[in-house]
């Protein structure tokens, strides 16, 4: 799947990080780590092209209103589960 640990972290924390990242609420030094990681590995970078894509994608669509952060994450949830279904080797 992505690099193990590439630039100070791993997959796992890039994708614990991911949204807080695209709307830059992380810390200088996790974003630096961050991005060092996606820098090298090519696999997470893919990951965070699409998050970018989508929530533009949403912010085009979406009302004036805020979403509520249940509806956010349900959201979340489903598209994760698209990506892993779409990786899983062919039979």
């Amino acid at each position: 799947m992505g690099s193990p640990e590439v630039g100070g972290c791993d997959c796992n924390e890039v994708r614990r990080h991911l949204w807080p990242y695209l709307d830059r609420e992380t810390d200088p030094p996790t974003c630096a780590e961050l991005e060092a990681h996606l820098e090298e590995c090519s696999h997470c970078r893919r990951m965070v092209e699409f998050d970018q894509s989508f929530k533009r994608l949403v912010r085009r669509c979406a009302d004036a209103e805020p979403v509520p952060p249940s509806v956010v994450e349900t959201l979340r949830t489903r598209v994760e589960a698209v990506i892993r279904i779409r990786q899983l080797p062919s039979t």
